[in-house]
């Protein structure tokens, strides 16, 4: 299997570890202790951690090869250094203190020959047991694509709040304006008595993940909480010049909100369509370009 077409951008070790390993790690819970690469310290390109089952620190150590095969030849001299790099403790920088590495991984863009598999394992389980491991370039996609799969999923049950709140609104919208036009009519002393819901678009505003995009959202809030409000005050002036006033200012607000309103929901509607390709096949990489949304402003 040739080497995967998304590294061919990588022109350095040190780039593909910057732009897809670092990140990886992070996604899958590590946190990256120190960056080796360009330097003598026995085969410790990456040292990454995690805290195990018992909340102990683990250390891992990581040989990265920008290499579209590697061979038995090659593969020798790797096993002098994962065995150089399990003798020798490195220096903890926050510390001080002399760590030991608990696994080895290589890391590769391309493929390892099966001949070198066998002797990668078959030299180093015997006196290191299960905690040496081999990470060839479509492993490392996939694990890439799985990572930002778990985000999409959540993303997308966040999105499916934020779809229903809008859509309960637009509802409510109908359900305030005709009881508030009377009372501006001066048809009705009752205000309306629903009140719009901001739950979910408030969650998204102290947690946004769609990067510029979406920037309605805080003046959304603003604007109804603010017509809730008034409606409120409504419920309590018994004076008719102070109702009108306050019927003017909340019908401003409803006039606001419902443009607003589908220009948001437009938006996730496209972000959604982007989510798709997130879990397309291997050869079918995710697309970027936006399609236009099939709603009308």
């Amino acid at each position: 299997m040739p080497m995967p077409r998304e590294f061919r951008a990588f022109r350095t070790e040190a780039e593909f570890i910057a732009r897809f390993l670092h990140p990886l790690l992070r996604k899958l819970g590590f946190s990256v202790v120190l960056d080796y690469h360009g330097q003598e310290e026995y085969g410790k390109d990456l040292i990454f951690a995690e805290l195990d089952r018992f909340g102990l620190i683990r250390y891992h150590a990581m040989q990265v090869r920008m290499s579209a095969t590697i061979g038995l030849k090659a593969m020798m001299a790797l096993v002098e250094t994962a065995r150089m790099a399990f003798a020798n403790p490195f220096v903890h920088p926050q510390t001080g203190q002399p760590e030991a590495i608990g696994g080895f991984y290589i890391a590769v863009v391309g493929v390892f020959t099966p001949i070198a598999r066998r002797h990668f394992f078959a030299s180093l389980i015997p006196q290191q047991c299960q905690n040496v491991f081999l990470l060839d370039g479509p492993s490392l996609l996939q694990l890439d694509r799985w990572t930002s799969l778990g985000r999409a999923e959540t993303v997308q049950s966040r999105i499916v709040g934020l779809l229903n709140e809008l859509q309960l609104n637009q509802s409510i919208y109908d359900r305030i304006r005709e009881p508030l036009r009377n009372v501006l009519d001066g048809k009705a002393v009752l205000p309306p008595a629903d009140r719009l819901l901001t739950l979910c678009v408030g969650l998204y505003n102290a947690e946004p993940f769609i990067v510029h995009q979406m920037s309605l959202t805080r003046e959304y809030v603003r604007v109804a909480t603010r017509l809730n409000a008034l409606l409120g005050m409504l419920v309590a002036v018994r004076d008719a010049s102070t109702r009108y006033g306050l019927a003017e200012q909340a019908w401003e607000e409803l006039c606001l909100l419902r443009p607003m309103t589908r220009h948001i929901h437009d938006q996730l509607e496209r972000f959604v369509e982007q989510l798709g390709p997130v879990a397309a096949p291997e050869n079918d990489p995710p697309q970027t370009t936006e399609k236009p949304s099939r709603r009308k402003a």
